[in-house]
């Protein structure tokens, strides 16, 4: 069994000092399953808990809401995404070897690869899947590749997310900015790159790094990130608000995305949410916050509201006189609530 343990190039044996470099295997404090959870925990961007999976039938499963997440405990690792509105499947570390996965207490499943790395795969409560790589010494490999890619769909990277449709140009996925970490949480340096249907992650470690280092893409299926709440009101309809993923605004730099966007996002809702999405004062609400998506980062929708087909040529320039008149910018903003 491999031992994995801490190491820095500034280590220095006994008192004499060499010019030569340091021997990658030299350690000082064996690194577990469970410190290696850790090191992610305290550096991992998004804030999203891991979900709890149970082994059943060769896979581990987490339930999460509506969304079932299933990976292998096979030596393929693949991952699927699954809910009533289709899937997305995932294959890390494609071209290696990897050892039959184990569970941990908390939820993640962990791979010994054949080159001495680590995989290790979370589930995480908001139903996205992270995808950890483990490096152990600055032997190991620079490049780790992903089947992210669906067959006849593209991918492309906009400010280091990467953007995924499929065979028919809809929202399949998208992926966030890449980050890795050495074990003091120094940053090394990493970025993405598409060949073919593979997304790429390159992370510049080297021996002056204090190892291990943590790399982690991280794929999100859908627009919507966090439900803050949905509740009854008393004033006769269901209220929502919920926030809308960083790459999804990504999206949203395009025109010709703005429906997909509302297309997955209303899905998404109506999945999970379908007591509340059932008035079209949803929808129309939903579809006004798209179009306006990079000035509102809470999104409140109010089913007591009215329901106002026409709101694109009543309301919008309703608001924007009143930005003006009043210099209330965010009166903008304030017109999906009519």
């Amino acid at each position: 069994m491999k031992v994995w343990r801490y190491i820095s190039s500034g280590t220095v044996l006994g008192v004499v000092c060499v010019a030569t470099l340091v021997s990658p295997v030299q350690a000082s404090e064996e690194l577990t399953e469970s410190s290696l959870e850790q090191l992610i925990a305290n550096h991992a961007p998004e804030d999203s808990s891991i979900a709890p999976t149970v082994l059943q039938d060769g896979q581990y499963f987490a339930e999460i809401d509506r969304t079932e997440v299933s990976v292998e405990s096979g030596k393929d690792a693949n991952i699927e995404i699954s809910d009533s509105t289709g899937s997305a499947l995932l294959k890390p570390l494609p071209d290696k070897v990897l050892s039959v996965g184990k569970a941990s207490q908390n939820g993640s499943v962990h791979y010994e690869v054949e080159d001495g790395t680590r995989l290790i795969t979370q589930p995480l409560k908001d139903a996205s899947v992270r995808l950890s790589v483990a490096i152990a010494d600055s032997s190991q490999p620079t490049e780790f590749s992903y089947d992210l890619i669906p067959d006849g769909g593209s991918a492309e990277i906009v400010e280091g997310h990467v953007l995924i449709q499929d065979a028919n140009e809809e929202i399949y996925g998208t992926v966030a900015a890449p980050w890795a970490v050495d074990s003091q949480g120094r940053q090394v340096e990493t970025s993405y790159e598409i060949r073919g249907n593979l997304l790429i992650q390159k992370v510049e470690h080297t021996h002056a790094n204090a190892y291990p280092v943590i790399a982690d893409p991280l794929f999100k299926r859908g627009v919507i990130s966090k439900v803050l709440k949905e509740q009854w009101s008393s004033k006769g309809g269901y209220e929502i608000s919920f926030k809308v993923s960083l790459q999804a605004r990504y999206w949203w730099t395009r025109v010709s995305n703005w429906d997909k966007i509302y297309k997955k996002g209303l899905e998404d809702l109506q999945e999970h949410y379908p007591r509340s999405m059932n008035k079209a004062t949803m929808h129309q609400q939903w579809r006004c916050h798209v179009y306006g998506l990079p000035a509102t980062f809470t999104i409140d929708l109010e089913g007591w509201r009215k329901s106002k087909p026409n709101w694109v040529s009543t309301e919008i320039p309703a608001a924007i006189k009143a930005a003006v008149k009043k210099k209330d910018p965010k009166a903008v903003s304030r017109a999906c609530n009519w």
